[in-house]
């Protein structure tokens, strides 16, 4: 039941930074709300009452819809690319990326027109490992289980976690409305929620200077499939 209810945050979450959609927005609520009840997490708990409280406040201005494409959008403040906080050739970072998702049978949607290191494709990335193992363990198959399990921890250490909670804290700096600094706080907690289950310590690369604005239409490349 854990790992179901992490999989059902990380897609929630991953929801929760997606475009703002006002039915997504409620069904991504419900959706964390029933996943963090069944983990025995206290600051998952408190990030998730400042998300719904956040959301229980009116946006007049700016909206949800202008707020989102002013953190997240093309030359913005707060990319929500990994390739803009992690060193490295753009290229081999998502390379190395799109190997863990084919390596699960798994792809970024070509409709959806983003790339494989958006926080949305990542996060949803890390619903899949989670469903995955949980099904390979419901069925007694415990080698395709830590196969899932190790996979989860390599993502956690090299991708996700190298660069989530300098993504938050950029969105702390610059959100002018509540819900989406709430995302964020939450979006920590579960890193670090995730950490501890995994037996691991997240190490950021140092950012001495804001993120870097990545050509978008050089390159291509949230959803995955």
């Amino acid at each position: 039941m854990e790992l179901e209810s992490r999989a059902l945050l990380y897609a929630a979450l991953a929801h929760g930074f997606d475009y703002p959609d006002e039915l997504a927005e409620a069904d991504s609520l419900a959706a964390m709300t029933q996943a963090i009840h069944a983990l025995e997490d206290a600051t998952l708990h408190a990030a998730l009452q400042r998300v719904r409280k956040a959301a229980s406040i009116p946006a007049a201005s700016p909206t949800p819809a202008e707020e989102h494409t002013f953190l997240f959008a093309r030359q913005t403040p707060c990319p929500p690319y990994e390739a803009s906080y992690t060193r490295g050739a753009i290229a081999y970072q998502l390379a190395d990326i799109a190997g863990f998702y084919r390596a699960f049978g798994l792809q970024v949607a070509g409709e959806s027109g983003e790339r494989a290191d958006h926080i949305c494709s990542e996060l949803e990335f890390m619903a899949a490992l989670c469903a995955k193992e949980a099904l390979a363990r419901s069925r007694g198959w415990h080698e395709q289980a830590e196969v899932c399990r190790d996979a989860r921890r390599t993502f956690l250490v090299e991708h996700l976690g190298r660069w989530g909670g300098q993504f938050a804290r950029r969105i702390a700096e610059h959100a002018r409305l509540p819900y989406y600094a709430a995302l964020a706080d939450l979006l920590v907690a579960l890193l670090n929620h995730e950490a501890a289950e995994l037996n691991v310590v997240l190490e950021e690369q140092p950012v001495t200077q804001a993120p870097e604005a990545v050509d978008f239409d050089a390159l291509e490349c949230a959803g995955l499939r």
